[in-house]
């Protein structure tokens, strides 16, 4: 979901997709998982040891989008932030644990941002909803908890409403969350996006930072996974 809401205010704005992150990760973080997905994105995650930020998460895409994300260590509160070519984007958002959502089988939260371009700043603001059923998988020899998600996030004109939703993974033993599918919608084009590798500490692809799903040629199909020849 981060991607997509950056792409969004950049295609709406004409900006090219080019960034620098406006924070350095602090030297006390350690990789904690590397996820590929197959719309040729890749997140490393990494777990850090002082500061507000409990989570340091970087996420870089197939356009050299570069976006930072932290929280806290309860994941109760997530940051985003994106800098670059005039443009800065930064949006905080207020959520329950993951361990309560599963307890209670749902939970809501509150998006809350701020687009600034060329000195002028506007308001962005969503809201998102988080269901359990009981669903389970297993990844990398890891049970992760499935939690389902749909919300919707206002950006301002002439940038498009989206909506749309996915699932998490959440692992109880390693407190690790990621996003493993998201397909949303907008008044511009959409965007869907799988977890296609998992890596943790010890395993094949883990630390790599080059996007390697869904890259080449089949990067420009990414609208909708049946639009992908097989």
């Amino acid at each position: 979901m981060r991607n997509v809401l950056i792409l969004a205010c950049l295609t709406a704005t004409a900006q090219p997709a080019t960034a620098q992150v406006a924070t350095l990760r602090p030297e006390s973080c350690a990789r904690l998982a590397t996820v590929q997905y197959d719309n040729c994105s890749i997140t490393n995650i990494f777990r850090c040891g002082d500061g507000s930020a409990a989570f340091w998460i970087e996420s870089l895409d197939g356009d050299d989008i570069l976006t930072v994300e932290t929280r806290n260590a309860d994941h109760g509160s997530e940051t985003l932030d994106f800098v670059g070519q005039g443009v800065t984007i930064r949006m905080t958002q207020t959520k329950a644990h993951p361990r309560d959502t599963i307890l209670n089988g749902s939970a809501e939260d509150t998006i809350t941002g701020e687009f600034q371009i060329f000195g002028m700043s506007r308001p962005i603001v969503g809201q998102t909803s988080y269901g359990y059923a009981g669903e389970e998988t297993v990844l990398a020899g890891v049970t992760f908890a499935r939690i389902a998600f749909n919300g919707s996030v206002t950006l301002p004109p002439p940038m498009p409403a989206m909506t749309g939703g996915g699932t998490y993974l959440y692992s109880e033993d390693l407190d690790l969350l990621i996003e493993e599918s998201v397909n949303f919608d907008a008044e511009m084009d959409g965007e869907t996006y799988r977890l296609a590798h998992l890596s943790l500490a010890g395993q094949d692809g883990f630390g790599d930072e080059t996007p390697g799903y869904g890259c080449g040629q089949l990067s420009q199909l990414r609208l909708n996974p049946a639009e992908v020849p097989t």
